[in-house]
């Protein structure tokens, strides 16, 4: 028995339409009646749903039941119509048949011959509805299938490629019928689901696999995917790849960052206690040789000494650079007069079975930089590249320019900024590097070379000097192809600043009778600055931390001709200390002496400050800077 198909009845007869109804619902259906075609019509459209079947009577007061037809066909499209007449004719049943009508029974109608006509009907109006919908579903599958932006393979269990949607050749570069004469096994590397496995890992990957692979595309790119894997029939299975190769790039790169930032806070960390450390180990040294001038021994091993210290003194300056926290002097430079400057430097820097080439454009506008930092770059690049050439080759070091808009951005391998940029790249013919290897360049300690060769910070000081002035750098190389570093600088169309010789030297003077106030709190630095400036004759008071210095200061009745402070002394805000000095006694001048970051590429707008003392210092250029800064007041 049908489920309640519903039968619209259309008779101007009332005895009929009750009859044909009891008939009906007796045997499972559910009925609609109507006495003319228009009232027929109307039913139609006001039903919950169209009626599955209408039984009409030939004959009706306003239309024939043949033009029925249509129009109940435009409420419903799957709706089979019975023709039901009383006088028959030939021309009627044609155009019955013509207008698609189901059937034509004649007037009086035996009961079975009416149920199993409508029975008939009923099986072909749901057999239609059901293509229909199967129809309607496979379009929509097939739109989605040409227009989603994930990469889809169909594929049997052999992993042969059945199907691929546009965006599959467009991941891929193969057009279909390329793709049909490959295995996804062919295409899809490191594939956590291999075709052509057992049929149970082939059953689990049905159920909903997801992996990491990479794809290998018609012009030779490697892609790195994510793909899903479900069972589409008993042998056909849907991949649907997604491209994570930029994602997976950015997220690299971001996790780069955040390991250099961590090692290079780390850096001038350590920086900064080690040149407390070393400003003791030189100033003591120095004033330990002072009292034994007439001991050689003791004045070659403390001649050693001094050398030692300075050597650590340039590695912990190589680790401030890295972390970005080194004291620079930023100035307009023109890069092509840097790398002239230092041309004969680096020349003799390079083995002797290596060939020299400089090549700069023109036109390169200036970039703002610290011109020692950019000479320091320069000196530790061309010496990597030369140490990369043992047995010989071509060393090149070439300036340029390039303005990079947002397109050019993305096609880049490293994240940076649109713009202009005056470009310095050192290239090399030498043994080259594997992406491993450039993965951990930049990091501080490591190196390639052998032990005692190098100490790992020459590319980690390179790297925080471009990052520190605003800049970028980008690695190439292959092994056995050489390496080529380039370092973009933003560019300026602004002249040159002149660059002077230095500023004029000061002979440290003998003995001086000024008061300096001395505050530091790491004891031994604080001793040894004090012991240097008594033995020149100079009257010192002392403070461990701000608020004593504050009170030394209050309670000192007489000038104090010059404060010497750290700059992150305990107990006040950066600077703060020389910024309430200045409140308390303006007339006296400031140095601030630092192992530690500057937070700012200058302290002009700090009131008092007169110079700068980088640890570590040694006796000659704390007396130096002291007696500069106490004879330029008196002046």
């Amino acid at each position: 028995m049908l489920d309640a198909l519903r039968v619209l009845l259309v008779d101007d007869d009332a005895q009929m339409l009750r009859t044909l109804a009891d008939v009906l619902e007796l045997r499972g259906f559910t009925t609609a009646t109507a006495s003319t075609g228009k009232a027929a019509e109307e039913a139609a459209r006001s039903l919950p749903e169209p009626p599955a079947i209408a039984l009409v009577d030939l004959f009706l007061p306003d239309m024939d039941g043949i033009e029925l037809v249509p129009r109940l066909r435009s409420v419903s499209p799957f709706t089979e119509v019975v023709i039901l007449t009383g006088n028959a004719s030939l021309e009627s049943a044609v155009r019955a048949i013509r207008e698609r009508g189901f059937d034509y029974l004649t007037k009086p109608v035996d009961p079975p011959v009416l149920i199993h006509t409508l029975e008939r009907a009923g099986e072909r109006w749901r057999r239609r509805r059901a293509e229909a919908t199967l129809h309607r579903s496979e379009e929509q599958l097939r739109r989605l299938f040409y227009a989603i932006g994930d990469a889809v393979f169909i594929a049997d269990r052999e992993g042969r490629v059945h199907e691929g949607n546009p965006a599959a050749l467009a991941l891929t570069g193969y057009d279909l019928e390329e793709l049909r004469e490959k295995t996804l096994g062919a295409l899809f590397r490191g594939a956590t689901v291999r075709f052509g496995e057992e049929p149970a890992a082939i059953t689990q990957a049905s159920e909903g696999s997801i992996g990491e692979h990479y794809v290998l595309t018609k012009d030779g790119r490697t892609l790195r995917l994510e793909v899903r894997t479900a069972a589409l029939s008993e042998d056909l299975f849907v991949h649907t790849a997604r491209d994570l190769t930029e994602r997976r790039r950015v997220e690299e790169q971001m996790h780069r960052a955040e390991r250099m930032e961590v090692v290079g806070r780390l850096a001038g960390g350590l920086a900064h206690d080690f040149n407390n450390v070393l400003t003791a180990i030189t100033g003591y040294t120095e004033l330990l040789a002072a009292d034994l001038p007439d001991n050689p021994e003791a004045q070659e091993t403390l001649g050693e000494i001094l050398q030692a210290a300075n050597r650590a003194g340039r590695l912990t300056k190589e680790l401030l650079a890295f972390s970005r926290r080194q004291i620079v002097q930023p100035r307009l430079l023109d890069v092509n007069a840097v790398i002239a400057g230092v041309e004969k430097m680096l020349r003799r820097l390079v083995r002797g079975n290596v060939e020299f080439e400089a090549e700069m454009a023109s036109d390169l506008g200036t970039v703002r930089a610290d011109k020692g930092q950019i000479e320091q770059v320069l000196v530790n690049l061309v010496v990597n590249a030369s140490d990369a050439m043992p047995t010989g080759g071509r060393l090149l070091v070439f300036s340029g320019a390039v303005a990079l808009d947002e397109n050019d951005i993305r096609t880049l391998p490293f994240e940076m900024k649109p713009g202009e940029y005056v470009t310095i790249s050192v290239q090399d013919t030498g043994i080259g590097m594997d992406e491993q290897t450039m993965g951990k360049i930049f990091d501080p300690f490591y190196t390639t070379k052998e032990l005692g060769k190098g100490t790992g910070l020459g590319l980690s000081t390179v790297y925080g000097i471009v990052k520190q002035t605003g800049g970028y750098i980008h690695t190439e190389s292959a092994l056995g192809t050489g390496t080529r570093f380039t370092i973009f600088l933003p560019r300026y169309e602004l002249q040159p600043d002149e660059i002077e010789g230095g500023e004029r030297e000061y002979a440290p003077s003998p003995r001086g009778s000024e008061t300096i106030l001395v505050a530091e709190d790491d004891r031994t630095v604080r001793n040894f600055v004090r012991k240097a400036l008594e033995l020149h004759g100079y009257a010192v008071l002392e403070a461990a931390s701000a608020a004593e210095a504050l009170d030394v200061a209050e309670r000192h009745e007489a000038p104090i001709h010059l404060l010497i402070t750290d700059l992150l002394i305990p107990g006040v805000r950066r600077h703060g200390l020389a910024d309430q000095m200045a409140t308390h006694r303006p007339e006296t001048p400031v140095i601030l002496t630092t192992g530690h970051e500057r937070e700012a590429t200058d302290f002009g707008d700090l009131q008092g400050m007169a110079g700068i003392l980088e640890k570590p210092f040694n006796i000659e250029t704390l007396l130096r800077e002291v007696r500069r800064v106490l004879d330029r007041k008196r002046a």
